[in-house]
């Protein structure tokens, strides 16, 4: 009796030890964004795209069950439509926050939990692809906290369409099952997960794209044998998709192109920002290494071609249509600039006319550093596994980045008193002043009164998103310089603009007393931080 005991606890800790370099991931995982899980409820960074991101996700949330049929409206920019898609939709996470919101009413909480569930699974599934690439589950860890950690990851946390990682690395993950097992169930998995991903954000949905290429261009002829399921699939892809597609083209439509490719070229990466910027000291320091490991290996290894063509590609696109040096396109004699790749990208494939921040592909960039990372500690030989294994483990965690700091949002009920007073106020239409645009330092606010507006739900002439419509840019600009006068008095009525919310510490003392001495203008509501007018009928 003794034996078997001994032999089933024997067995017991040595299965249970095959799950302690993926606890240990997660563990150092969450650890990264402790003060998050703290806080779930009311954490914020004061980025400003926080604000606007949260009020995005709780926009979809307010209208989960029974209103979905208007999901890509809200209530900025009145009364333009289908504003929900001037910039990434973030379905599936208000899907996620519907929960945490409704349980604390708070709109923060959808922001916070798709934070932690978003790096849980992109942990989870970064160790599982990584593990399937390298066999070796502690080289996993490490590629995978390299990637986690890095600054370029980590810095994006204000912005979780970038952050978010977890969608586009569940299909990666299902499409290298589905070259290993040649097990359709994968293919259709791989793109349900695509589909999600659409519905969240086009930017990682290009790199599904990118990475299902490379890696099932070499099973072409198997792929030729499963026609008729792709020929199923694809369709099925763009009927899921088309209430997105459609809304993109309204748009388009209505305002031409979606982003120049003057603008493409501003958002793209600066190539001194490779060091500068996007310095990330652990991924940076391991990849290094990793290099002096292979240096034997590098161009003649299979399983490195993947991830050296991923790297490039990700540098190629962020980089943009010209080459830039120090945030200003850099030119030959000082007028000839040079073009880049991505130039074609822009003309040619569907899609990219509409990306804005191109710098963003980076990411492609760093995931495959830490895919060679992962890869570089297989080729150690036995007696250094262990010491240069625990030095680059250290390195991730020294050298890469945690939010140690963050601030606490206001309950709904202690939202500055006017827009409580709003709530129970007949009118659908305000205007806040000052309003502010790309332009104006104080740009962040407008995504914090988006964010107040959950509460009263009045539509807004400002607002904040990845495009602004170009006459409603200049329109708040001139409210913003020029209000009150006649001629911007009229627009605004015939715009429908029921109150005009004045807030008193943003805007200058004449201003204030302009308002006040305007007979066009009758107060209705006064407090030391606001006064809101209505027009005189």
């Amino acid at each position: 009796m003794k034996k078997f005991v001994n032999l089933t606890k024997n067995a017991f800790i040595k299965k249970a030890s095959k799950y302690i370099p993926y606890l240990v991931l997660i563990s150092v995982s969450l650890w990264s964004i402790f003060p998050i899980i703290l806080k779930p409820a009311t954490s914020y960074f004061k980025a400003g795209d926080d604000g606007l991101i949260t009020w995005q996700i709780n926009q979809t949330i307010q209208k989960i069950p029974n209103n979905l049929e208007n999901i890509f409206e809200t209530n900025i920019f009145y009364p333009y439509k289908h504003t929900l898609a001037y910039t990434n939709l973030a379905v599936p996470s208000a899907v996620i926050g519907y929960l945490p919101v409704k349980l604390t009413e708070s709109p923060f909480a959808a922001y916070n939990s798709v934070i932690i569930l978003t790096q849980f699974l992109s942990a989870s599934f970064l160790y599982l692809l990584f593990k399937k690439i390298t066999q070796n589950a502690w080289a996993s860890v490490i590629g995978s906290l390299s990637l986690l950690l890095s600054k370029f990851h980590m810095q994006s946390i204000a912005h979780i369409h970038v952050f978010m990682m977890h969608w586009w690395l569940i299909s990666a993950y299902l499409l290298w099952l589905y070259k290993d097992g040649k097990k359709v169930k994968y293919l259709y998995l791989a793109a349900l997960f695509f589909i999600i991903q659409l519905w969240e954000s086009f930017y990682q949905a290009f790199w599904i794209i990118l990475f299902g290429f490379l890696v099932l261009t070499p099973e072409f002829k198997y792929l030729k044998k499963q026609l008729r399921h792709i020929l199923f699939i694809t369709p099925a892809i763009f009927v899921l998709a088309s209430p997105i597609f459609f809304a993109y083209l309204d748009i388009v439509r209505g305002f031409g192109q979606l982003t120049s490719i003057r603008t493409v070229s501003h958002f793209s990466m600066s190539f001194n920002d490779i060091w500068e910027s996007n310095f990330s000291l652990g991924i940076y320091i391991n990849f290094i290494l990793s290099l002096v490991i292979l240096r034997k290996n590098f161009l003649k290894n299979k399983k490195l071609r993947l991830p050296i063509i991923l790297l490039l590609l990700g540098l190629i696109l962020a980089l943009g249509p010209v080459l830039k040096w120090n945030g200003a396109t850099h030119k030959f004699f000082g007028k000839y600039f040079i073009p880049l790749p991505y130039t074609l990208f822009y003309y040619l494939i569907p899609g990219f006319s509409a990306l804005r921040s191109v710098d963003r592909f980076f990411g492609i960039s760093f995931f495959a550093m830490a895919m060679i990372v992962a890869i570089s500690l297989t080729f150690l030989p036995k007696s250094k596994k262990l010491l240069v294994g625990l030095i680059f483990f250290t390195l991730s965690i020294i050298g890469g980045k945690q939010v140690d700091k963050t601030h606490e949002f206001p309950a709904p009920s202690s939202y500055p008193k006017v827009y409580s007073w709003l709530e129970n106020q007949p009118g659908k239409v305000i205007l806040e002043y000052p309003p502010y645009t790309w332009i104006d330092d104080n740009y962040s606010l407008e995504m914090y009164r988006m964010v107040y507006s959950l509460k009263h739900h009045k539509y807004l002439i400002n607002g904040a998103s990845g495009f602004m419509p170009p006459e409603r840019g200049k329109l708040l600009s001139d409210i913003k310089s020029d209000l009150p006068n006649n001629i911007l008095d009229q627009r605004l009525r015939d715009l429908g603009v029921d109150y005009l919310i004045v807030h008193k510490d943003e805007t200058e003392r004449k201003k204030l007393f302009n308002f006040e001495s305007d007979s066009k203008l009758r107060k209705i509501y006064d407090d030391y931080e606001s006064a809101v007018y209505s027009y005189v009928k």
